[in-house]
């Protein structure tokens, strides 16, 4: 085999490896197992995918220092199926973006990014172990991309047609950004002047952040309500319960296991949610409740199945990021999902029930590449 072709061979086997452990890693962080067990696992994963890494340059640097490929020398399973896999990742993925494009049903009506100025960087930026990466000009950590999108139901009665509600999610208050950047951004949520305001889980990190609840959801202002659900964050950090109250406190109503029906110019709307795959157990929605629009508000986008089986029109998630570092060509990479990057972020639709998932605003790691944080407002418009 030619140097040139030993090239091509040996990256499709390296690019191979690497989606194979991707693939794992964004499973392990999607099924609901707990943290500690989590950490193992992906230790784990770690650990085999640098070996067979070094196993691989290892085989293809042979002796004496000449690049040579010998095939015999490597376990032809594995590097078969390094080489299927990226094969079939080539074909399959750009089938699933087609599959998944829903145009007769939403639209992108306005976007606008806004970037915060210079100067107030380093006061927004916070206490972080990276001081530096929130000011580097590639990183979009500290800016903010407002849209507002149409989303199309069948049947919405009048009354309803043009309601509208903001989705935020994955504040990770843990101190980066800092407390003025959240507070910047609930400034904007309220120049929205939705109807409702859902958020989608992931809101605290650290326990010296609870205070700044207060500050930032307190102050948040929707006509027919606030709602939230909490995500495996918020589960695994902090005692449930003591967040929940102190949300609750600042007229933001939970609905991780329950369902609230309001009423919107005389027609009835169901708020419900779910915590899974981090709860007990998905709620049980009264379906012989007639309502004129159903909402669901999720963490993660896995739970949709549930969403279609409670004959939700709307569901709301987030907890992927958007994968917060986007490759030219190539997209996300890293989303903690059953799915893995297929519904990082956007609009899908799933039998009759719309799905928009947020890319959230923050997150434990202090970078955003192609990927900025987002708020969205959707406005609910009947599609008949």
């Amino acid at each position: 085999m030619h140097i040139a072709q030993a090239v091509i061979y040996g990256v499709g086997i390296i690019a191979g490896h690497t989606a194979i452990c991707v693939t794992v890693l964004n499973r392990i962080q999607a099924v609901g197992i707990s943290h500690g067990e989590e950490r193992v696992l992906k230790r784990v994963l770690y650990l085999f995918a640098a070996s067979m890494l070094g196993y691989i340059v290892y085989t293809f640097i042979a002796s004496h220092g000449q690049v040579l490929v010998n095939l015999h020398d490597m376990d032809p399973s594995y590097v078969d199926l390094c080489l299927y896999w990226i094969m079939f990742l080539l074909v399959f993925r750009p089938l699933q973006v087609l599959r998944d494009r829903c145009g007769a049903y939403w639209r992108l009506d306005e976007s606008e990014v806004i970037d915060i100025p210079t100067e107030k960087h380093d006061e927004w930026a916070g206490a972080t172990r990276f001081p530096h990466w929130p000011s580097y000009k590639w990183n979009q950590v500290l800016s903010l991309e407002v849209n507002r999108k149409s989303v199309l139901v069948d049947g919405l009665p009048a009354a309803l047609n043009g309601l509208t509600i903001t989705h935020v999610s994955d504040f990770h208050l843990v101190g980066v950004p800092g407390k003025p950047f959240f507070q910047w951004v609930t400034e904007q949520v309220n120049k929205l002047q939705s109807d409702l305001i859902c958020v989608s889980g992931d809101i605290v990190d650290a326990p010296d952040c609870v205070d700044w609840l207060a500050d930032i959801f307190g102050e948040m202002q929707a006509r027919y309500g606030k709602f939230f659900v909490l995500g495996n964050h918020d589960i695994r950090k902090l005692e449930r319960s003591d967040l929940i109250a102190r949300l609750e406190a600042l007229e933001m109503q939970w609905v991780g296991d329950a369902s609230h029906i309001i009423d919107v110019d005389g027609e009835s709307v169901r708020v419900c949610g779910t915590e899974m795959p981090w709860a007990d157990s998905h709620p049980v929605i009264d379906l012989d409740r007639e309502v004129a629009l159903s909402i669901a508000v999720m963490h993660s986008p896995d739970p949709i199945s549930w969403a279609r089986r409670s004959n939700v029109d709307l569901a709301l998630a987030g907890h992927l990021h958007g994968g917060q570092i986007r490759l030219p060509m190539v997209g996300p990479v890293v989303s903690p999902s059953l799915h893995g990057v297929r519904m990082a972020s956007g609009v899908y639709r799933r039998g009759s029930t719309m799905l928009h998932v947020s890319r959230g605003l923050s997150g434990l790691q202090p970078i955003r590449w192609r990927c900025r944080p987002e708020i969205t407002q959707l406005v609910i418009r009947n599609r008949s």
